[in-house]
């Protein structure tokens, strides 16, 4: 995606771990080189011929998006969004856990919880 929006002009580092692309238009990413167990995120934005550092760590960058979720859930609890979110969390969980080898299924309560 990078190389092809800028014309193999830019390329995502060799090791980058590429953890999320909300849309064909924009992605995060961290080096997975050796030397940090807690790497800074990277953006990468359509059109845009370098990447924003979004981030100095991938917790923070994980925890400051945990804080605007609830944040946001806490002003709009009856939003119909989160619903959607949630089947999606649910989808992705049950894939990433096949594909690692897990067998047995989450919890039906686990989806239920509102904490």
């Amino acid at each position: 995606m990078v190389a092809e929006e800028s014309g193999g002009k830019l390329v995502l580092p060799e090791k980058a771990f590429v953890f999320e692309q909300p849309n064909g238009e924009s992605c995060k990413f961290f080096d997975t080189a050796p030397g940090s167990s807690n790497p800074p995120v990277f953006g990468y934005y359509e059109m845009h011929l370098h990447f924003d550092e979004v981030s100095d760590s991938f917790w923070e960058y994980v925890e400051s998006n945990l804080r605007f979720s609830e944040e946001a859930r806490r002003l709009r609890p009856q939003s119909p969004i989160w619903s959607v979110y949630e089947d999606k969390a649910w989808e992705r969980a049950q894939q990433m856990r096949k594909r690692i080898g897990v067998t047995d299924s989450l919890r039906s309560d686990c989806r239920n919880d509102s904490g």
